[in-house]
């Protein structure tokens, strides 16, 4: 299994989001 991990700028900061295959 392996997910894909994608970050993302917000007003907070950076935010780390998993996607599912």
């Amino acid at each position: 299994l392996h997910d894909r991990l994608v970050y993302y700028r917000t007003e907070e900061g950076w935010t780390l989001h998993r996607l599912a295959p």
